[in-house]
């Protein structure tokens, strides 16, 4: 039974969220993290992607790590997550930050699935990493990074 693309977003929208997408255009699908403490509530949803592109691009993580730092960047190896089963990289400079209405509505996105939510720990070093980013523009800091009152 096909699930209706707008009850997969809603259905799983919370911090750390899991989405299968493939956006038109791409050549394969990729597994898309929500950074937002609370997505539902927000103009736009934080998406950070998981990438397999240093297994095939050796020079890949080098760039990204001159240009923005290493720190920048996060790598989970194989077994780390329950979902995302493959050495995996996240260049947390490449955010997107789509509309939930986008996600639900837009033809650019051909398949969106949501599969779980990524481990707690996972999903801190992820927005370490983003906070970090020279890309992040500031009027979205506050929707990935915890007030400290």
């Amino acid at each position: 039974m096909d699930v209706p693309r707008e009850v997969q977003v809603k259905f799983g929208l919370e911090a750390g969220s899991i989405y299968i997408i493939k956006k038109d255009g791409d050549v394969r699908e990729h597994f898309f993290v929500v950074l937002n403490i609370n997505p539902t509530s927000e103009e736009v949803v934080l998406l950070v992607c998981a990438s397999t592109v240093h297994q095939r691009e050796p020079d890949y993580l080098p760039r990204i790590e001159n240009t923005f730092g290493i720190e920048t960047i996060v790598h989970i190896s194989a077994g780390e997550s329950k979902i995302i089963n493959k050495d995996s990289t996240f260049d947390c400079n490449r955010i997107y930050n789509p509309t939930v209405e986008q996600l639900c509505t837009s033809v650019e996105y051909t398949k969106i699935e949501y599969v779980g939510k990524i481990e707690e720990q996972i999903l801190e070093k992820l927005r370490v990493a983003t906070l970090l980013s020279p890309r992040l523009k500031k009027k979205y800091i506050s929707l990935i990074k915890e007030d400290e009152a």
